[in-house]
């Protein structure tokens, strides 16, 4: 075999490993901008007050919102600054209970 054939064969198992790994970052993205929207709407404020309190684009606010874009952590820190709420609320994930034992 080949180092070029060799290459080729481990390539393919790893979409499969990106693909989960794309999956779980989209699904932590939503989960991020659902809790970033519910702070602005807890904090009753529109999403052009929020980012202009964020200092960021309001379109930017949206696609954070939305779970479109990626936040770096400092624009995560001043999104919770701008509503009122800390940055580990914005971060937290549920956890999974393990079954209960009958």
């Amino acid at each position: 075999m080949s180092p070029r054939q060799s290459r080729q064969g481990s390539s393919r198992a790893k979409p499969a490993a990106k693909s989960r790994d794309s999956e779980k970052q989209r699904r932590l993205l939503r989960e991020i901008g659902t809790r970033v929207r519910e702070a602005r709407v807890a904090a009753a404020l529109t999403q052009e007050e929020a980012a202009a309190r964020a200092a960021i684009d309001s379109k930017r606010w949206q696609r954070i919102e939305y779970g479109q874009v990626n936040p770096t952590a400092t624009t995560l820190l001043r999104v919770a600054e701008a509503v009122e709420t800390d940055l580990w609320g914005l971060l937290r994930t549920k956890k999974k209970t393990p079954p209960s034992k009958r």
